[in-house]
């Protein structure tokens, strides 16, 4: 929601944005009590109307497993299949793991090591909480 050059990488950005926020409204549920949740929230609203409009609808969604899909500037389309893992569910501790989804990935993903990385955004630009 911070950076304008990352909103260009899902190919979907829209219904992962929503997705996004409503998970992470399902989440905040068990994290009510801790500061860095509710900080979270406060430092997005202040710096995207896009994250405020999705926060004021009030969606909330589980984690699932789904195909993400990217575009990325030197390689092209490139689909993962994103799996969340419970670490210890009792601390909400999770893991997510990407795989590709498909052979161009598979074979586009071994590339990414002779990429030149690219940066998502000024940390300037994200005020502390």
């Amino acid at each position: 929601f911070t950076s304008e050059h990352f909103h260009s990488l899902p190919v979907d950005w829209e219904s992962a944005s929503r997705r996004c926020v409503a998970q992470y409204r399902a989440l905040l549920a068990d994290h009510m009590s801790e500061p860095a949740w509710r900080s979270m929230v406060k430092r997005l609203q202040n710096v995207s109307p896009e994250f405020c409009e999705l926060w004021d609808m009030h969606h909330v969604a589980a984690t699932e497993n789904v195909v993400k899909q990217f575009l990325h500037p030197d390689l092209g389309l490139l689909r993962f299949k994103a799996t969340s893992m419970w670490l210890n569910q009792r601390l909400a501790n999770r893991m997510i793991i990407y795989t590709p989804a498909d052979e161009a990935t598979d074979t586009a993903h071994r590339l990414l090591a002779g990429v030149r990385p690219h940066p998502l955004y000024d940390a300037s630009s994200f005020p502390a909480a």
